[in-house]
């Protein structure tokens, strides 16, 4: 199985484990998707914060460095 198969599996069942869908699959596996839907979520939110969160300072200082040459007639980004 290419790797490009199995993603779009995966993210599938992780859609269709959303609680959204509780009326339109079969109840036997509305338990085994919710367990699917719940762990993939959690593992992307502990992702999240060790990957993204040290990112950034690097960022911010990015951001600080750029804000100067934003012309001031536009909105502010906070």
């Amino acid at each position: 199985m290419r790797w490009g198969s199995l993603f779009t599996l995966v993210a599938m069942f992780y859609v269709y484990g959303h609680p959204l869908f509780d009326g339109y699959r079969p109840l036997v596996l509305n338990e085994p998707f919710h367990e699917f839907h719940a762990q993939l979520g959690s593992m992307a939110r502990d992702y999240s914060t060790r990957a993204i969160h040290p990112l950034l300072p690097y960022f911010e200082n990015a951001y600080a460095r750029v804000l100067p040459l934003v012309p001031r007639t536009r909105t502010s980004v906070q």
